[in-house]
């Protein structure tokens, strides 16, 4: 809740499993956010990604079948983006039938750069897919001055590249420092937009 308070260009991610997604996505919906869809993925090493993840041993079917069944959980979603991945999103055969579903369902796709090895945006062009990559993690330290400093990292990057996305958690220290930073961006002369308008812009990535 505390999130959906936040201002609606802050794009809201949910991931498919949790029990209250759908009510949630609803109301960051109707509260006017962009909502995406946290596609959990496999990810190298022994993080758990959660139930029904994409994973490079399943058929084309199974994919989809998941992915489908994600997205009507959170059926308002604009776009979507990986949970973990370092593994999925490095496969090329693996995101194929991925990006066949967002293209035939007109959403975009964020890659969340989990893994430099990451063929999620040359995938999703090659499918006429909108996309575009993460700039700056927020809060990989959770801790306040490293959060203000992530902050400042895509002030940076705004003022050379025109345009920079970040992604975060619903951390109480994440959420303390966008509140606070979020009023003065329009001071210092930066504008908050949506992801989808970002994409639009013609984000230029240099890991593709």
């Amino acid at each position: 809740r505390r999130s959906i308070a936040l201002p609606k260009e802050v794009t809201l991610s949910f991931l498919p499993y949790p029990d209250k997604s759908p009510e949630l996505s609803h109301d960051a919906f109707c509260a006017s956010h962009e909502v995406i869809l946290h596609m959990p993925m496999e990810p190298k090493g022994d993080l758990d990604p959660g139930p029904n993840a994409l994973t490079l041993d399943q058929p084309k079917e199974e994919v989809q079948r998941r992915l489908l069944w994600a997205l009507s959980r959170v059926p308002e979603a604009d776009g979507m983006n990986n949970h973990e991945g370092s593994w999925f999103t490095s496969d090329h055969k693996a995101l194929i039938p991925v990006m066949q579903v967002l293209a035939q369902k007109h959403l975009f796709f964020l890659d969340s750069r989990t893994t430099s090895q990451t063929k999620g945006v040359k995938l999703a062009r090659a499918a006429g897919v909108p996309v575009a990559g993460r700039d700056v993690f927020i809060d990989d330290v959770i801790s306040s001055p490293a959060i203000a400093r992530q902050l400042g990292q895509i002030e940076t990057l705004a003022r050379t590249k025109g345009v920079a996305i970040a992604i975060g958690h619903p951390h109480h220290q994440t959420l303390a420092a966008q509140e606070a930073w979020i009023p003065a961006l329009e001071k210092r002369g930066y504008v908050l937009v949506q992801l989808s308008e970002a994409e639009a812009l013609g984000m230029l990535d240099d890991h593709d």
